[in-house]
């Protein structure tokens, strides 16, 4: 496959058909207690009808990588859901997305239907394991990855709810926390667990301003869920513009609502204006609730994650994303005073956690960082981010193990070691992609000993686009 445009745009490359399985060329030493399968979800077909979709509305692809005492295997697919069925039929978009609209103007007005290309993210929970996207989740059968069924929550989720895209294991109930929403004048919010079987075990229900919800974080008493934009709603329902150039941030929009796990008022705490979308991790220190968080100083348009040859095509500014933060919040639970703390000399996105730490006090967390070598389309966009950092909240510092000059790492999965103790005995599994020479490679890094390098590599012959999240489903 050859490359498109510049070598940093290989995110945007259209990767229609499956990924055929294939052995991966192990360099180094796989360690023995790592028997599972690492799995990511992405984007694969980026164009239709001859048009280039935005990264975030191309069509879902998982990808997984089996590990076992013969080595490693690759394959992938993409996630056939109704909308990728249909469109792929016709050739045409038929669903209205987040980033674009449907090709007639008129066909938008009042259409809140957005299609769900099930794009962003993979969970691995307990035999189960699930794609999705704001609009919904599909199970999906855990041998052929083909689609088994929508997860419905018990009859719960309906048309017209979002979903988080982020659902978080509890490890002290065993249970998925994962929250529904449906938009309103004021929004109404359904706070979900479920069981190993997918069923309902726990939930609360509340009403929160309306705005943009992305995460879940858990501390013993609480869930949390940060607005990170309003919608300007009637201008959705024009429909002249995609839903997402109707994002409003401003003064006073960033809000993080902690709702009581037994029920009761939830309580609003407003933020320092930052966008905020993903949570590294939350918990409880007497009368306060500790929460670690990444934040941009401004809003977020995602503009640069098109090419530029589309973005002129449709009149899109070229801004770049602002500079991710992590951040350590403070709150009081009784005057809702907030405490902030940023991590000095670190950019870095889509953290990650040893996964029994959730919703309890921890010291280190993990994310792709920004780094000096970086080949960037765009400086704040963590796609082009090509180092994967190990934070340290109890010192306040990061170190970064950084991939050679003009790589991209996917986010880090934290794979628990067996075989040790400690909060940080674990692998680190990131795939490093390498655009100008077309070749990719999974990296395996002991958590504990991030300098050292990858303990082992597993090469593959292309690159693979686009990695949103990534999940570990042991044996």
């Amino acid at each position: 496959m050859e490359p498109t445009g510049l070598p940093n745009q290989f995110v945007f490359d259209d990767r229609p058909g499956p990924l055929a399985e294939a052995q991966l060329r192990v360099e180094g030493t796989l360690p023995p207690s790592l028997r599972g399968r690492l799995l990511f979800n992405g984007t694969g077909q980026l164009k239709l009808g001859g048009e280039q979709l935005h990264l975030f509305d191309g069509y879902g692809r998982v990808v997984c990588t089996t590990f076992s005492s013969d080595g490693a295997r690759l394959r992938g697919q993409h996630i056939a859901t109704p909308l990728y069925r249909d469109e792929r039929t016709q050739d045409r978009v038929l669903q209205r997305r987040l980033f674009a609209n449907k090709p007639s103007r008129w066909s938008n007005l009042f259409d809140l239907d957005l299609g769900n290309p099930c794009n962003h993210n993979v969970i691995a929970f307990g035999r189960q394991l699930m794609a999705g996207q704001d609009p919904g989740y599909f199970v999906l059968d855990s041998s052929t990855l083909d689609i088994a069924r929508p997860l419905d929550c018990g009859g719960l989720f309906r048309k017209g709810m979002n979903v988080t895209p982020m659902p978080r294991v509890d490890p002290a109930s065993g249970r998925l926390v994962l929250w529904l929403q449906k938009p309103g004048p004021k929004d109404h919010f359904l706070f979900v667990e479920l069981g190993p079987a997918l069923d309902v075990v726990h939930q609360v229900s509340c009403q929160l301003p309306p705005g943009l919800r992305h995460d879940v974080a858990f501390t013993q008493d609480y869930y949390l869920v940060a607005r990170f934009a309003e919608l300007k709603v009637l201008k959705v329902l024009w429909g002249a513009t995609p839903v997402f150039d109707a994002v409003h941030f401003g003064e006073k929009t960033s809000l993080l609502h902690l709702v009581p796990r037994k029920g009761g008022t939830p309580l609003a705490v407003q933020l320092p204006d930052r966008m905020h979308f993903h949570f590294f991790n939350a918990y409880q220190d007497d009368h306060q609730v500790v929460v670690d968080t990444i934040g941009y100083r401004g809003g977020v348009t995602f503009n640069r994650f098109l090419p530029d040859e589309a973005r002129e095509k449709l009149g899109i500014d070229g801004g770049t994303t602002p500079t991710p933060e992590v951040i350590r919040y403070r709150i009081d639970v009784n005057t809702l005073a907030v405490e902030e703390r940023v991590m000095p000399d670190i950019a870095c996105e889509v953290p990650e956690i040893h996964p029994a730490f959730r919703g309890r006090a921890h010291r280190y967390a993990y994310a792709t960082a920004k780094t000096a070598g970086d080949d960037s389309h765009d400086p704040g966009g963590y796609p082009w981010f090509g180092g994967i950092a190990k934070l340290d909240f109890q010192d306040n510092r990061a170190r970064v193990w950084s991939s050679p000059k003009g790589s991209c790492a996917s986010p880090p999965c934290f794979v628990p070691d067996p075989d040790r103790q400690g909060e940080d005995a674990g692998f680190l599994l990131s795939w490093v992609q390498v655009p100008r020479e077309r070749r990719a490679s999974l990296v395996v890094l002991d958590a504990r000993d991030l300098e050292r390098g990858p303990v082992a590599q597993l090469h593959h012959d292309d690159v693979l686009g686009f990695i949103s999240h990534v999940a570990w489903a042991p044996d």
